[in-house]
């Protein structure tokens, strides 16, 4: 990877680093955490690697990024009584947590427990699925 031709803000904030652009083309880079000042000056027109490290060494690891957000529950399932008695592909899809595609094809083979055509749609039982994951057996 070719170094930066000046300094990255993103690298700078990364590392607590403020940086002053000085005439004669070089940078003054200041510490968050320290308060701590060094003079950076691009070296054929490139800095050199860890640009961004203060003398005192004290940001050389980047902060902790924020952890991420717990999932939100599966389209809205957040207590199994909730659930209609007779259910859509998608609902039995989110509750199986596979592909709608995949429901109707087990459906068809037969593999999927409470299924049944209503018209032209598959529709599961409720109680035949909830059965069949509870008992860990397909049909």
């Amino acid at each position: 990877m070719a170094r930066p031709k000046g300094p990255d803000g993103a690298t700078l904030d990364a590392h607590n680093v403020t940086m002053l652009t000085r005439p004669n083309g070089a940078y003054t880079l200041t510490c968050g955490q320290c308060g701590a000042t060094w003079a950076v000056t691009p070296k054929g027109g490139r800095l050199v690697p860890r640009y961004w490290q203060c003398p005192n060494e004290c940001n050389a690891a980047p902060a902790e990024p924020a952890p991420e957000p717990a999932p939100a529950p599966a389209a809205g399932f957040t207590d199994l009584g909730q659930l209609p008695a007779i259910l859509t592909t998608a609902e039995a899809a989110v509750l199986l947590r596979i592909a709608e595609t995949t429901v109707k094809d087990l459906a068809r083979a037969g593999d999927l427990p409470g299924a049944f055509k209503l018209g032209k749609f598959w529709r599961v039982e409720r109680d035949a699925l909830l059965a069949a994951i509870l008992s860990g057996k397909g049909k």
